[in-house]
């Protein structure tokens, strides 16, 4: 038998569509969003985001600013496509409001370049709860609302540091947390990466 050197990986989108069958039943009402970064963590980006909105799916996080503009060239309709690493320049903004792309803010220097470029952009701020990566903490929050409009602010999102590790006591204080900075701002909330979808009906709230 002749030896194959190229290897192959075959995706099969019928799974893909069972397991995002799977999560819409576990997260009840909430709005799922579909992390795609990473060219789909390398099963194709288009595809996969083809293959997710036949199947409901209107909400498309990215990483990268190239990769949130080819999405939005391709899919005109009213898909909401979220950029991770939010904005570095005037120049992206300029991008961002252009191509319809929103902005997950991730710290003070990133909401002083939008909040300095428009007054009218929807954002999504991001707070650090207990992951100790990326976000805003708790004593930034006047900072935050002397800057911006609250208006424009779509939701507020964490992220459970300790869901797949199920260590429940870590990932409650992250969501009591979270619930505290939303006494400042009463806008919906995400928190529920994809292990935290199953934690519970608690950590679904408005976004998982």
């Amino acid at each position: 038998m002749e030896k194959i050197d190229k290897k192959q990986i075959f995706i099969h989108k019928k799974n893909l569509i069972n397991n995002y069958n799977i999560i819409r039943e576990k997260s009840g009402n909430s709005e799922i969003m579909s992390v795609i970064k990473g060219d789909a963590y390398g099963h194709g980006i288009q595809e996969c985001m083809d293959v997710l909105k036949k199947s409901g799916c209107r909400h498309f996080y990215v990483a990268r600013l190239e990769d949130a503009i080819d999405l939005r060239k391709k899919h005109k309709d009213n898909t909401d496509i979220y950029l991770l690493s939010g904005t570095t320049s005037t120049e992206t903004c300029k991008l961002l409001n252009k191509f319809k792309i929103t902005p997950i803010i991730n710290n003070l220097s990133q909401l002083e370049i939008i909040t300095k470029y428009s007054d009218s952009i929807n954002i999504i701020l991001h707070f650090d709860t207990g992951m100790n990566r990326l976000g805003f903490k708790f004593s930034e929050i006047n900072l935050i609302k002397g800057m911006i409009n609250l208006n424009n602010i779509k939701f507020l999102m964490t992220h459970l540091s300790s869901a797949d590790e199920k260590n429940l006591k870590e990932c409650r204080s992250q969501l009591s947390e979270i619930k505290k900075i939303n006494h400042f701002f009463k806008k919906p909330l995400s928190i529920a990466n994809s292990s935290g979808i199953f934690l519970g009906k608690a950590f679904h709230l408005n976004y998982v």
